[in-house]
């Protein structure tokens, strides 16, 4: 799941998936809510099985809104 996903939130991925859509069908791409809640959920399941979040992401996927929204999601809550 973490490596899916991981991969998943590289723009490239992204880019190369939205061009093989034809232009009017965009049924199939997920929405930014869609994509920030898989990445929470990343997250939630990487802190609960013990994992360092940060490990799942490479270097050329730091900083992106999908780690910050898994790193977000992966701290204890008050």
């Amino acid at each position: 799941m973490f490596a899916s996903c991981s991969a998943a939130s590289s723009a490239q991925d992204a880019a190369n998936s939205s061009a093989n859509q034809p232009v009017s069908d965009t049924s199939g791409l997920a929405t930014t809510e869609e994509v920030q809640a898989m990445c929470r959920l990343l997250g939630a399941v990487a802190t609960k099985q013990g994992t360092d979040v940060t490990a799942v992401f490479t270097d050329n996927q730091t900083g992106t809104m999908c780690e910050q929204a898994a790193i977000e999601a992966s701290r204890p809550r008050h």
